[in-house]
């Protein structure tokens, strides 16, 4: 969600800007904003905000999926074989390896039309990490294994999972409609 700063888009530059600590962004729906991305993490079930985090200017989402997940899991919000649900912004292949390999997480990024299964198949290998200590190796393979094939799984039926996206896009309406109904 981004949020704009600049509400009476009076002329500012780069050097108030960097005093303040703010940049100059861009979106699609309104142009040229001064202001903040805010990447807010709902709890599938009850709807509730779990986090908040705030961004300076508007990077895009794909780029700060390791900074998400850093933060969810210095929270202890996440766990070894959780679901996390991402909406497609955040969609790159090195996103899925990085939430699996670096997380242990599923991370069920929706994909975009483009979206290749073999390419993602071969994206997932096992990093290198895994070979370091021979004695958890095994242990270290079978989750890989086990949160690849689960991916892969949802992936193929990512479908069955458009009426959770249904749930996050009307949060973020509400949301941007500033809670009137």
């Amino acid at each position: 969600m981004d949020l704009d700063y600049n509400i009476k888009r009076k002329k500012r530059y780069k050097k108030q800007l960097e005093k303040q600590g703010l940049k100059c962004s861009y979106a699609s729906s309104y142009g040229f904003y001064i202001g903040f991305k805010a990447t807010i993490v709902i709890e599938h079930d009850s709807t509730l905000h779990v986090a908040i985090l705030i961004h300076s200017g508007a990077p895009h989402d794909s780029k700060i999926f390791n900074e998400v997940l850093e933060n969810l899991q210095q929270r202890r919000i996440i766990q070894k074989g959780d679901i996390i649900i991402f909406d497609r912004g955040y969609y790159s292949y090195q996103n899925y390896q990085t939430g699996i390999s670096k997380y242990k997480i599923v991370p069920l990024i929706f994909p975009k039309e483009n979206f290749k299964i073999q390419k993602l198949k071969d994206t997932l290998t096992y990093p290198l990490h895994v070979f370091k200590a021979k004695k958890q190796e095994k242990e270290a393979k079978k989750l890989y294994n086990k949160l690849k094939s689960s991916l892969l799984q949802k992936i193929e039926k990512w479908k069955h999972y458009k009426p959770i996206r249904g749930k996050i896009e009307d949060f973020f309406k509400l949301c941007n409609s500033g809670g009137s109904v």
